[in-house]
């Protein structure tokens, strides 16, 4: 479990994570990204599949000009793959949040995220929409995906018409018949192009990335088994609105003798 930090990328070259592990779980961490273009890096072959990742609740922002540009790269593919109720800032260039470079990639989740670039210029990189999933085959390796299930984001602000992007080659690495750009049960519902209306002012995260009374991604997540929320559903993005915050109650006062066990 990788938690609670504040990451500061200063080395151009680094990145601050490289996981090779089953069952992670990354949540409520902020990372400037400042001279980096990844975050969760994985070198490893495709000979072996990782299973049970959860990144949640994270704040990303300042990623910086390079390649790859992704919050994740994995070269082993994965299986139940969970990228939820994250913030996403993206300043000039696209950027794909995932950048799968070999094995299969499958039951990928994700859900409730509030992604955006806030420069209007169209940028020069290749174009990102709805998923922002990057598939990359070359002449030796693919990646192969199924079980895509894209809900309730917000994707605000990106160029392009593609969903999977990338640079294929046809090679001895594809498989026959394979076709990345319709990958196998790949759903996308309930996914928005608006303004998010976040706050945009003050400290990164908070009060930068909090949402204004009047944000369309208040009450406007999927409801995931287990997960609290206020409201009539749960926002999207990694801060719940704070007007739909339980309202405060004062503890009973009492007075103990013989003290507490």
């Amino acid at each position: 479990r990788v938690y609670d930090n504040f990451f500061n990328i200063s080395d151009v070259n680094g990145y601050p994570l490289e996981i090779t592990n089953n069952r992670v779980e990354v949540f409520n961490n902020v990372v400037d990204g400042n001279s980096s273009s990844l975050f969760i890096a994985n070198w490893e072959t495709a000979e072996k599949q990782l299973y049970d990742w959860h990144i949640h609740h994270n704040f990303f922002y300042d990623f910086a000009e390079g390649y790859p540009k992704a919050i994740l790269m994995l070269r082993q593919g994965i299986n139940n793959l969970r990228f939820e109720h994250n913030t996403v800032e993206v300043s000039d260039e696209s950027m794909a949040l995932f950048w799968f470079q070999g094995g299969k990639a499958e039951n990928i989740y994700v859900r409730n995220n509030l992604v955006y670039r806030i420069n209007e210029e169209k940028s020069w990189g290749q174009p990102i929409s709805d998923c922002l999933a990057e598939l990359n085959i070359d002449y030796d390796w693919y990646t192969e995906l199924s079980d895509i299930y894209v809900e309730n984001n917000i994707f605000h602000n990106f160029t392009g018409e593609k969903v999977l992007k990338g640079g294929f080659s046809v090679g001895d690495g594809r498989p026959s018949g394979y076709d990345p750009y319709n990958p196998k049960n790949f759903k996308r519902t309930n996914n928005l192009d608006v303004n998010p209306q976040v706050n945009q002012t003050g400290a990164k995260p908070k009060p930068y990335f909090t949402l204004s009374e009047n944000s369309p991604a208040i009450d406007a997540g999927f409801k995931i088994q287990g997960q609290a929320y206020s409201g009539n559903a749960p926002d999207i993005g990694a801060i719940e609105f704070e007007g739909n915050a339980p309202p405060q109650t004062t503890p009973p006062t009492f007075t103990v003798s013989g003290g507490l066990q």
